[in-house]
């Protein structure tokens, strides 16, 4: 606690530890709002948490057990649209994160499911990647796989936006209880984005890949390598939490109220 000396205005106050002057009443307003924020912000993750846990029931899938600290979970369904096969996506994020989900019209789906402090540069990005195919064991894939997949993610801007990438570890999670016997694999990596500015940004990242359906799924999520230090436990708390679910899930509910949506809309 401080020892504030009081001066003439009862709303100001001298704290000696630094030489400053405090308005109480601002200082007051500004804790207050935080405190407030950090209630609601908690009110409505445990709002978010049960509801996911009531979707994860009804698709009898595990229950979501553990939400990291200052983080609150997400399910989507990808693929919502006739040009893609539907998935069900599960991932946490920090509160304060922006997310953004794929669009539907008439034509189909676009966009996917991301979030991130963007103006910092830090994101969490989900990824379907079709060129090979569905891969069995995925545990056992050779590097090359998590290369390919995780170059064609972070390239969706343009092949010619990054340089230099390299996986630099993989680690099959084939046995890690907290899977519930899913093959996934945790993935470190590195690389430089090109910029339109014409320098480069040295980015570290590390993803999360798994094969369900016949596709590769990966959720990766990056930083600058100047605020690695800051965001890696934050990066691999979000893809620790990243499950994906197709086989034997009923989605057409949800196709149908995105196809009776766009079916009122353009009659």
């Amino acid at each position: 606690m401080h020892a504030y000396t009081q001066i003439h205005d009862t709303n100001l106050k001298f704290d000696p530890t630094n030489n400053t002057t405090i308005d109480l009443l601002t200082h007051t307003f500004h804790i207050t709002s935080h405190y407030v924020s950090l209630f609601v912000s908690i009110f409505q993750t445990n709002e978010i948490h049960d509801t996911i846990l009531h979707a994860c029931y009804s698709y009898g899938l595990p229950p979501l057990t553990k939400v990291p600290n200052g983080m609150k979970p997400l399910l989507e369904v990808y693929g919502k649209g006739k040009n893609r096969f539907p998935l069900l996506v599960q991932m946490c994020h920090p509160f304060t994160w922006v997310v953004q989900l794929p669009s539907n019209d008439v034509n189909g789906e676009d966009g996917t499911i991301q979030a991130g402090e963007y103006a910092k540069g830090d994101t969490a990005t989900f990824f379907l990647y079709q060129d090979e195919g569905h891969v069995d064991n995925i545990g056992k894939a050779d590097k090359g796989l998590f290369e390919r997949a995780l170059i064609k993610s972070i390239s969706q801007k343009g092949a010619n936006m990054y340089q230099n990438f390299k996986v630099i570890k993989a680690v099959p999670q084939t046995d890690n209880p907290a899977y519930n016997g899913k093959d996934y694999v945790l993935c470190d990596f590195k690389y430089e984005l090109l910029t339109g500015a014409g320098f480069e940004v040295q980015r570290r990242g590390v993803a999360a890949i798994t094969s369900e359906g016949p596709a590769v799924e990966v959720l990766w999520a990056a930083s600058t390598t100047l605020r690695w230090s800051k965001t890696e436990e934050t990066l691999r708390d979000i893809v620790s939490t990243f499950r994906v679910y197709s086989d034997g899930l009923n989605f057409s509910d949800e196709i149908a109220k995105n196809e009776e949506r766009f079916a009122l809309q353009y009659d």
